[in-house]
């Protein structure tokens, strides 16, 4: 048996090539140089038919040494913690000790809550590991090693904070020797830690909000030594922000071309940190994708999260950027803020599918309320618990059931719904009880949002079927979504019905009948949870997908008429000329 077992607690995913984990392969590395017996073990590498099920998690970690270090994050803790306490009755002599971005951020109420956690690992923890192995092994006294929260005779004991490591070259590189090399993405990192204070985030709290570089030297030789010994083409640079300093950028890509490496690499850029120059030299060395963070497409909730650049400058350098990294450009957005009004939301919707239609991913998500970051600080009084409505940030991505519920459209991705998950009352009771240890499982009102829900649900519907333009009339006001933007209208505005046929008489002929194109128009009517389509082919469509299970939203389709108006029996005349305040021949 081996002296410590090593466990990643991420869940299978069905779809991507799965991501390696640098930090534990890290841990890993630490402890066999120091002759440590050390055995891995990745829970993404597995078949189970149910992975979230918690006997197969707890029968999972009990083929484990004495000494058991799970790595989780945020989206797998509240089962890791389920299975644990199972783990502990079942095997009490083993050693759980916690580790990962998951566990970190809330280690004090972990470690204090659950007593069958027997210790906390904080932030980086290649010097921590060594010395808590070593001196468990040794059955000696753990109260002098900094980085960790255990139990000593039933008490909390919390060690000091563990100084960030200056030298991250004096690690020895992952051991990408234990990983079956045909299913891993293999990841390098040229930096630890983020300088930003964005407030949605955590990232720069786990690692104090401070920035430790490694040699550029010292850099390609690992790139050379992974190339060489485990035949990678390709791999990502996983830093946080791998641009913070334009300088060393150029210095590595200089150092890069002149080795002559021919590797393709990806990496995470900042909107205001890029220019022309930076991404040229990054092009020519190989760089063949870059992911951003826009978030948003109002000035107004960008300067709220702490971003430090505007919609029209994020634009303009995000659509620059594909004149260097062609098919590899990735943005990221995020719905769902306190202070996002009906407009605030659909310019973030219309400005994702300007990006996908111009051959640039984009990707969408609910925001998630992680702990220790500011809007979580701020709005922690506010969190509201709804079992269809998690943010997809915050579930395991382990089957199909959960991809279902994601819109994938050219290069569009939107994950906005999730269906009912845990099916572990347990899991369930223990996040509803514990809202300040998981708050990512919870959303918090943001204006209109049921209103939004819909609006999503027809965004995912234009998506599928290739619809550009759909006007929405709801109860109080219309959204259309066609040409140039998407427009929010409240039918309490004295212009409404001048701006209404400002916007969509474009779309119609002299008659006031649907234009004869493939990009046809289309007029909804929301009324509860009811979506009423006039138009008899769009009707059948919808039913089709579905049917499918491609519709999370539970509303039912209702149709009003299939002919011309004149033609349609006096009920649907009636509906549409006394419900739809503004409507057209069809």
């Amino acid at each position: 048996m081996s002296d410590i077992t090593l466990i990643d607690m991420m869940t299978p995913d069905p779809v991507e090539k799965i991501s390696t984990n640098l930090g534990i392969l890290y841990l890993y590395s630490v402890l066999k140089k120091e002759g440590i017996d050390v055995e891995f073990k990745d829970y993404r590498n597995t078949k189970f038919d149910d992975p979230l099920e918690i006997e197969t998690i707890v029968n999972y970690l009990s083929d484990s040494a004495r000494i058991v270090a799970i790595g989780c994050q945020s989206n797998t803790l509240a089962h890791v913690i389920v299975a644990i306490k199972y783990l502990k009755q079942k095997h009490p002599g083993k050693i759980i000790i916690l580790g990962g971005s998951g566990p970190t951020s809330i280690s004090d109420k972990l470690i204090e809550k659950f007593e069958f956690i027997d210790m906390i690992m904080l932030g980086e923890s290649e010097e921590t590991i060594v010395e808590v192995t070593k001196a468990l092994l040794a059955d000696k006294e753990l109260d002098g090693i900094q980085g960790i929260y255990f139990k000593k005779n039933g008490k909390v004991v919390k060690n000091k904070l563990r100084c960030r490591i200056n030298d991250l070259d004096k690690l020895p590189y992952p051991d990408y020797g234990i990983l079956d090399l045909k299913i891993y993405a293999p990841r390098i990192i040229t930096a630890r830690g983020c300088p930003f204070n964005c407030t949605f985030c955590n990232i720069g709290e786990v690692w104090q909000h401070r920035t430790t570089y490694r040699k550029i030297d010292k850099i390609i030789a690992e790139i050379k030594y992974m190339k060489d010994k485990y035949g990678f083409r390709a791999m990502n640079l996983s830093d946080d922000t791998f641009m913070t300093n334009k300088q060393r950028v150029l210095e590595f890509c200089t150092k890069l071309k002149k080795e002559n490496i021919n590797i393709r690499w990806s990496c995470f850029g900042r909107i205001d940190l890029v220019d022309d120059e930076l991404m040229g030299e990054m092009a020519k060395a190989g760089c063949e994708g870059i992911f951003y963070g826009l978030e948003a497409a109002a000035d107004k909730v960008l300067i709220s999260m702490n971003k430090r650049f505007s919609p029209k400058k994020a634009i303009e350098t995000i659509m620059k950027s594909q004149k260097y990294f062609k098919d590899g450009v990735m943005v990221s957005f995020i719905w769902g803020f306190p202070y996002e009004n009906m407009q605030d939301f659909l310019d973030t919707l219309y400005i994702s599918d300007y990006f996908a239609d111009n051959n640039i991913r984009a990707q969408i998500h609910l925001l998630c309320m992680f702990p220790n970051t500011k809007i979580y600080e701020q709005y922690r009084n506010n969190l509201r618990f709804s079992n269809n409505l998690i943010p997809d940030l915050a579930l395991p991505q382990i089957t199909k059931e959960i991809q279902k519920y994601k819109c994938i459209k050219k290069k569009l991705v939107v994950s906005y719904m999730a269906p009912p998950v845990f099916r572990n009352i347990e899991v369930l009771q223990l996040i509803k009880e514990n809202p300040e240890i998981f708050p990512q499982y919870y959303h918090i009102h943001t204006p209109e949002l049921d209103d939004k829900l819909k609006v999503m649900e027809l965004f995912v519907i234009m998506q599928r079927l290739d619809i550009k333009n759909i006007v929405i009339v709801f109860e109080k006001f219309v959204v259309i979504m066609a040409g140039k933007e998407y427009v929010y209208i409240q039918k309490s505005d004295t212009d409404y019905k001048e701006r209404l046929n400002e916007h969509v008489s474009c779309l119609l002929d002299k008659d006031h009948s649907f234009r004869k194109s493939a990009n046809n128009p289309y007029i909804f009517r929301i009324e509860g949870k009811n979506l009423i389509v006039v138009n008899k082919d769009l009707f059948n469509r919808i039913k089709e997908i579905k049917s499918k299970g491609l519709i999370a939203y539970p509303f039912e389709i209702s149709m009003a008429g299939t002919k011309s108006l004149h033609e349609r029996c006096s009920s649907c005349r009636y509906f549409i000329r006394n419900q739809c305040d503004y409507y057209f021949l069809l």
